[in-house]
């Protein structure tokens, strides 16, 4: 091994395999990839992606669950 040679092996590979997936998640990015709706929520008024999960409030759960 020379000395000083700057970066370990296990640096080289980590930035290889950083590499390797933003190259893949560019090629994801324009293969068409449909956009999600958005949707009002009847409860909050507010815009949500049609395929978001429905937010739970700790209160309402508890008191399905309990009793």
């Amino acid at each position: 091994m020379v000395k000083g040679a700057g970066r370990s092996a296990a640096a080289e590979e980590k930035t290889a395999v950083a590499a390797k997936s933003a190259m893949a998640a560019r090629k994801d990015v324009g293969a068409g990839v449909e956009k999600a709706a958005w949707v009002p929520d009847p409860v909050t008024g507010y815009y949500r992606p049609s395929g978001a999960a429905k937010e739970v409030d700790a209160a309402d759960l508890r008191a399905k669950l309990c009793c």
